[in-house]
């Protein structure tokens, strides 16, 4: 198993498209619809950019929809779930490894099967490019659902500061309040 992090661009935010966008929302003239935070997602394993070739996608929607997929996994409401990514045909793949069955010496004293106490659930992770030129960027990378999950809320987190950063007031806006939890 190796080391996996997620790393969100903050290249939007010096698009003066999106920032004043992000200002005016801030001051009640108009809506902002987070989609308009595009940037370039990059996914590092043991050290190796693997996303570098994603184009710019809607980050702040991709890092919701990153985190909800991972919570169905963690509570075990799916085993497999995938992640779109909106501009471009990139698509990142979790998977839950199917965990051994607890051995007899591990059995409790009436006979019940007995689970780890400190089990962390595995998880393979593909990360894929389809459409006219498919690509395998990623395939089955193996890694604990726990070290994944922080990555992504840390990312989550980094990325609803910056837009607190450019408007206070967006702090209490749900999007930005669900990435900071």
């Amino acid at each position: 198993m190796g080391r996996f992090e997620i790393i969100l661009g903050e290249r939007w935010a010096t698009d003066r498209a999106v920032v004043e966008k992000l200002r005016a929302q801030g001051k009640g003239q108009g809506a902002f619809d987070f989609a308009h935070v595009l940037d370039v997602v990059d996914i590092f394993v043991d050290g190796a950019n693997v996303g570098a070739a994603a184009s710019a996608d809607a980050i702040a929607c991709l890092t919701r929809d990153l985190l909800a997929a991972l919570a169905r996994l963690g509570a075990g409401e799916e085993r497999k779930v995938a992640v779109p990514f909106y501009e471009s045909s990139f698509e990142l793949v979790f998977q839950r490894v199917a965990e051994p069955p607890a051995s007899p010496a591990r059995a409790g004293r009436r006979g019940k099967t007995a689970k780890s106490p400190a089990s962390d659930p595995r998880v393979l992770v593909t990360f894929f490019r389809g459409g006219p030129s498919p690509e395998i960027l990623l395939r089955n990378h193996e890694v604990s659902l726990r070290d994944l999950s922080r990555a992504a809320a840390a990312a989550a987190r980094r990325l609803a500061s910056q837009i607190v950063r450019v408007n206070r007031a967006l702090a209490e806006a749900a999007f930005v309040r669900d990435l900071r939890q």
